[in-house]
């Protein structure tokens, strides 16, 4: 899981890293979240079907749906 706030940028590096080390296997996932929606551009880059990415405000909405 990578996570990111308004002063954190996500970083293509970071992402890359990330999945060579912990995403090896076919049942490993990458879940980034940040306050940009923007941000899907760098995920858009990669081009990995395992980074999954959402924003804050998508996970919140989610929640209040679970409330």
């Amino acid at each position: 899981m990578e996570n990111k706030t308004l002063r954190s940028p996500l970083v293509d590096t970071q992402l890359r890293n990330h999945l060579s080390k912990f995403c090896k296997d076919e049942n490993s996932f990458l879940l980034a979240t940040t306050p940009r929606i923007s941000d899907i551009k760098i995920i858009d880059k990669i081009n990995s079907d395992k980074i999954i990415f959402k924003t804050w405000s998508q996970i919140a909405a989610k929640l209040e749906d679970i409330k």
